[in-house]
């Protein structure tokens, strides 16, 4: 299978994560990768920084992201 081919593929399948998260996973994770930080996030949702962390780790093990800039950008791309 050609390069263009994996990295289509690739597109699609992190296009389908982001369409299986509810809307608050959507909402948390595309204020994350604004760059809000933890403390806004956690005051405007009512959520512990604890769930924000784990959430964070959570969506990068599945994006296959090594950190927040390679997560924002994998996100854009699926959008």
């Amino acid at each position: 299978m050609p390069t263009e081919e994996y990295h289509r593929e690739g597109l699609r399948l992190l296009h389908r994560q982001l369409l299986s998260l509810t809307s608050v996973e959507r909402e948390l994770l595309d204020r994350i990768v604004s760059g809000e930080t933890h403390e806004a996030i956690c005051a405007e949702l009512h959520v512990s920084s604890r769930l924000i962390v784990n959430e964070t780790v959570r969506f990068m093990e599945s994006f296959g992201a090594v950190d927040l800039d390679d997560l924002a950008s994998k996100v854009s791309l699926a959008q």
